[in-house]
């Protein structure tokens, strides 16, 4: 099935080194995981197609202990549970992953209940809108551009 994720990893080291652990390079110059190819080149880290996950909350199966666990951040483990949880609720896939943050594309429109809860869960993990205008702007991309972005600090 394959999920593409832009993978962030010019940011951190540990970041950096799953890339480094994970991803090579054949003689086209193309990167690939396992066999999957990278797709494109983005201002911000590479967008990664994992041809082998059926879903891209396994991304934390790979990251393993480089990715969270620090300060308020939420371990990988504990994060794929979250992320299954809300791709099971809110048809949420990550698209987007760095150190210290995550952005999710919704495939389905939440109601003002749904985001609420939402929201709870997401001031649960001591995690924040990663946009300007806090949770009230998180609110208003949710329902104009069906993603949302969160943030460790």
């Amino acid at each position: 099935m394959g999920k593409k994720i832009n993978f962030q990893v010019c940011d951190d080291i540990c970041m950096f080194q799953v890339f480094k652990e994970y991803v090579r390079v054949n003689e086209d110059n193309e990167f690939f995981v396992d066999g999957n190819f990278v797709t494109g080149i983005e201002e911000r880290g590479v967008i990664v197609d994992f041809q082998n996950f059926n879903h891209t909350y396994e991304i934390f199966n790979l990251l393993g202990p480089h990715w969270g666990g620090w300060e308020q951040t939420p371990t990988a483990q504990s994060m794929y549970c979250i992320a299954k949880k809300w791709e099971e609720a809110y048809k949420a896939e990550i698209i987007d992953i760095s150190k210290d943050s995550i952005e999710f594309h919704l495939d389905k429109e939440l109601s003002d209940k749904e985001i609420d809860e939402l929201f709870e869960e997401i001031r649960g993990l001591h995690a924040e809108s990663n946009y300007d205008g806090g949770f009230e702007k998180l609110r208003e991309i949710i329902k104009q551009e069906a993603r949302f972005s969160i943030w460790w600090d």
